[in-house]
């Protein structure tokens, strides 16, 4: 949305101003400045995904089991694969709900035997 938009478009500005010079300086500083927001959009799509591609039941117990705050950010765009493995970490419980959930995404997307 219009954060992700606005945070590019500040990194393509910093890009150019400070990378002039060079085509490899200005998209070095474009990839550096870009790096966290690239960590969010890439987190979120792997937590959709798992959770679409886990059975219901699977996917209802993990997004049940995730606190409240972990929502806000979620919502804020502001989840980073670093968000999730502290919570793993912090949760050892929570930790095996996730797993459980990307192997059985992973598992449902594997070619069937005999197909």
């Amino acid at each position: 949305g219009n954060r992700m938009a606005m945070m590019t478009g500040w990194a393509m500005s910093e890009a150019l101003s400070r990378g002039w010079d060079s085509e490899f300086k200005m998209r070095l500083v474009y990839r550096l400045e870009t790096g966290e927001l690239r960590d969010e959009v890439q987190t979120s799509r792997l937590l959709l995904w798992m959770v679409s591609n886990s059975p219901p039941r699977v996917a209802e117990d993990l997004l049940e089991s995730l606190p409240r705050w972990f929502w806000v950010r979620f919502v804020q765009a502001k989840v980073k694969a670093s968000t999730v493995a502290t919570m793993m970490a912090l949760w050892p419980g929570l930790g095996a709900k996730i797993i459980k959930s990307l192997l059985r995404a992973l598992a449902s997307r594997a070619p069937r035997r005999g197909s």
